[in-house]
């Protein structure tokens, strides 16, 4: 009897044993097979990065597309992209623009307001940045103006003029330039001059300025312009209305021109004369083919107002403008005389 209530005690303690063993396992493996929880935060501390440089890959969206690349759409409406001085100007606007970026369409009027007028329209649908203008003459450049205004497109004139609200308007000081003319002619001509001048056309206000320095100089010095007439800025017109001048009185000794096309032409009627080394020429615009007439000998002088700054500083303005920039309205450039002194030096851009 004693001996089967120990057997009975030994199996009880067997069996608690084992039970104790079955509890304390779970137990021990719990946090094992919890580990991979404790690593979680550590495998996404890297996706929190990003957020820290959104602020960086989104600053160059706020900056104006224009300033970002530096390029433009321009336009530039010439009046007569035959004549060489209309020529420097293009290649002003055009040269200066490629180098900071920018595209030029150019369009041509040939010497048609109309055409100018149309061309002005035409290139307004395609929203241009700014509009640079050189008007066939000053009602064609105050109606380009105003259809700049209201299609809201900036509008720089460069040479010529417009009566409307332009936004910069860049040119020579003509009158001015007129006057260093018509000094030039003085002091190197006797009391025996007998002068004749060719206009440009009329209605062209700015380039008239020539003129009216230039009679302000001579009615200063009591000296009577006996000749007086238009030949339309044109080389073909200022040959033959020279051969009518000469014709009419071949004492003429002294002609100044409006422009260097009428000169070039002019000189040509003096040639077929024999009266280049008699006749003192002026002309003014300082074009390769007038300033080379100068060194030459063909011609006296010619008047430098620097065609292509005129480009080159509308699009520096036009781009100073477009960032915000307050800019001068009405920029007038000082005119020179190229004689024989500095005719060379001027061609080879040292001067």
């Amino acid at each position: 009897m004693k001996r089967t209530k120990v057997l009975a005690l030994v199996v009880v303690i067997v069996m608690l044993a084992a039970v104790f063993a079955a509890c304390s396992t779970p137990a021990a493996e719990g946090p094992a097979s919890e580990a991979p929880a404790s690593e979680a935060p550590a495998s996404e501390a890297p996706a929190e990065e990003p957020a820290t440089e959104a602020p960086a890959t989104e600053a160059p969206a706020e900056e104006p597309a224009g300033e970002a690349s530096g390029a433009y759409n321009f336009v530039y409406l010439s009046p007569n992209h035959a004549n060489p001085f209309w020529q420097m100007v293009a290649a002003g606007v055009e040269e200066t623009a490629a180098a900071m970026g920018s595209k030029v369409t150019i369009s041509d009027a040939q010497d048609d307001p109309a055409k100018q007028i149309s061309q002005a329209e035409d290139a307004l649908l395609n929203n241009p940045d700014v509009v640079f203008l050189s008007p066939f003459e000053t009602d064609t450049g105050t109606a380009i103006t105003e259809l700049c205004n209201a299609a809201n497109v900036p509008i720089f004139i460069l040479d010529t003029g417009s009566e409307a609200d332009y936004t910069c308007f860049i040119t020579s000081d003509n009158k001015q330039g007129g006057r260093v003319a018509g000094d030039f002619l003085l002091a190197n001509t006797d009391d025996s001059r007998n002068v004749a001048e060719l206009q440009g056309l009329i209605g062209r206000v700015v380039p008239a300025q020539r003129g009216v320095g230039f009679n302000e100089v001579m009615s200063e010095n009591d000296v009577e312009v006996k000749y007086v007439q238009p030949a339309d800025f044109n080389r073909e017109k200022g040959m033959s209305l020279m051969e009518n001048f000469l014709t009419t009185d071949p004492e003429i000794n002294a002609v100044f021109c409006w422009n260097d096309e009428m000169a070039l032409g002019a000189k040509e009627a003096i040639a077929a004369r024999g009266l280049t080394d008699k006749i003192l020429l002026v002309g003014f615009d300082a074009t390769d083919e007038a300033v080379q007439a100068v060194i030459d000998g063909q011609m006296a002088a010619t008047v430098a107002q620097n065609p292509y700054g005129f480009g080159q500083q509308g699009v520096e303005l036009a781009y100073k403008f477009l960032a915000g920039e307050e800019i001068e309205k009405d920029v007038l450039i000082e005119c020179k005389v190229i004689d024989a002194s500095n005719a060379q030096a001027y061609l080879d851009g040292t001067l």
